[in-house]
């Protein structure tokens, strides 16, 4: 990406360094402001912008359950002063009271209209404008927690969108340079070569968004429906061949498109004339020219609501489903949105442990990458991951105990098994000894009636041969 900035022309590269918050960059160095582009919000950064809705979603959050359970609606929750202060300077603020009020029994008949108010608010707010690979989980996650059912489509489409804006001022910034070139083949071939490093870039971002599971055409219709929100294209000068050509591609608000188109050339012609009244017809004569301007811009908007209302069907909706029940604290006052995400995982992980789906330790393990992945290195966050700590150790150590405890039962049992095998085997021992013993003894006798007979014989050879001596004396 570093290289992608340094590359874009002055105005574009401003706007991408206003962006990821590179104020002051008149006094940077090329090499700094390229290093300092990649840096956007920080964590803590993005946690503070997007729990500074909480106090917003709560009061939608009331107003959801109140459709959702089965008790009458409670009308004095579209007069609450915490929620007309705000949302009722949205433009979809009236249609959302209006719809609320005439289908509070149809839950499914409300749910589009909190989506469109939730969207026009986080636009109005720039929270996602921030948004980066490294911040996106934590958003996804709060987002979620708040009630945002489908919050990855729509982080993941702000990256898209992100993506596509810096693609084609990219492409701009290369068609500028080759443009600048005197070879007439040359110029013709960078500008080809422009061309298709765009189209390569967007046929990459389509298949990353696809193997999401999302589509590319919504996420296209999202940034459109970006580009109209923040307003640049109904100014004087506005480059839109870009938002065109995504349009056209689209296949969508044809008509629109021409009456917008239209009405933005007359503008610029308008104030490109340098006349102070211009006659704009329809029977209005002369106005002044900033009235015809203003006029024109009208046109353009109204244009680009039509558009807008085309995108609807196939862009990126929020879909909002009511956020978490322990929204606020004991106190009454707002409960931290990022903590309730950890405290969220935390809990998936006791259920696993306590379903028998994952062992002691290894809940021990996973709950300690949890809590540094949520609190470590963040200041707000200290004491959060302090107790965390706490908590982990105190677990470990009990969880050691435990198993040492169990292993002096295994030894204790491992030992008497083993006396037993002794005693076993002792026995054994001594039957062996008095089973030689008896033979030994059985031999010896064996041996002595064979000696007694040998003798015996000896004995009656002796007689014989004196009994033989005396005859021949």
């Amino acid at each position: 990406m570093i290289n992608e900035v340094m590359r874009l022309r002055p105005r574009d590269r401003d706007i991408m360094i206003l962006r990821y918050g590179l104020l002051g960059h008149d006094e940077l160095t090329q090499q700094e402001v390229a290093e300092q582009a990649t840096k956007s919000f920080t964590k803590s950064e993005m946690i503070s912008s997007i729990n500074e809705l909480s106090e917003g979603f709560e009061e939608l959050d009331k107003i959801f359950s109140s459709i959702s359970d089965k008790n009458p609606f409670d009308f004095k929750l579209l007069d609450d002063k915490n929620f007309k202060e705000t949302f009722s300077g949205l433009e979809s603020y009236a249609d959302f009271v209006e719809t609320i009020s005439s289908n509070s029994d149809d839950i499914d008949a409300c749910r589009a209209s909190f989506g469109e108010l939730v969207q026009e608010w986080i636009t109005s707010k720039g929270v996602l404008d921030n948004v980066t690979e490294s911040t996106a989980q934590l958003t996804i996650s709060m987002l979620e927690n708040m009630g945002i059912a489908n919050a990855e489509e729509i982080v993941e489409a702000e990256l898209y969108a992100q993506k596509l804006s810096l693609a084609q001022a990219t492409k701009e910034q290369a068609i500028a340079e080759a443009n600048s070139i005197e070879n007439t083949r040359q110029r013709e071939q960078a500008v080809i070569d422009a061309n298709s490093a765009y189209s390569d870039e967007i046929a990459t971002l389509d298949a990353e968004i696809q193997e999401l599971g999302y589509s590319s055409d919504a996420t296209k219709a999202y940034w459109i429906q970006k580009q109209i929100a923040n307003g640049e294209i109904f100014e004087v000068g506005a480059d839109i061949s870009q938002l065109q050509a995504v349009v056209k591609a689209l296949g969508i608000g044809a008509n629109a498109w021409s009456t917008y188109y239209a009405a933005k050339a007359d503008m610029e012609r308008i104030a490109n004339s340098g006349e102070d009244y211009i006659d704009i017809g329809h029977d209005q004569g002369k106005i002044s020219a900033e009235k015809a301007i203003a006029n024109r811009k009208a046109i353009m908007q109204s244009a680009m609501e039509q558009l807008s209302n085309d995108l609807l069907s196939i862009s990126v909706n929020y879909d909002y489903a009511g956020g978490n029940k322990s929204n606020k604290s004991g106190g009454g006052s707002s409960k931290d949105a990022y903590v309730e995400v950890y405290e969220k995982e935390l809990e998936k992980l006791k259920d696993l442990k306590e379903n028998g789906l994952i062992s002691e330790k290894e809940y021990l393990d996973r709950s300690r990458v949890l809590y540094e992945k949520y609190f470590k290195g963040i200041d707000k966050y200290a004491k959060n991951f302090a107790d965390a700590q706490r908590e982990y150790l105190k677990g470990i150590l009990d969880y050691h105990n435990k198993a040492i405890s169990a292993v002096g039962s295994v030894i204790d049992k491992r030992t008497k098994e083993l006396e037993k095998q002794k005693d076993a085997e002792v026995k054994g021992y001594n039957d062996q000894i008095k089973y030689l013993d008896e033979l030994i003894k059985s031999l010896d006798d064996q041996i002595d009636a064979k000696q007694k007979e040998i003798q015996a014989i000896n004995d009656a050879a002796d007689a014989r041969k004196k009994e033989l001596d005396i005859q021949k004396a």
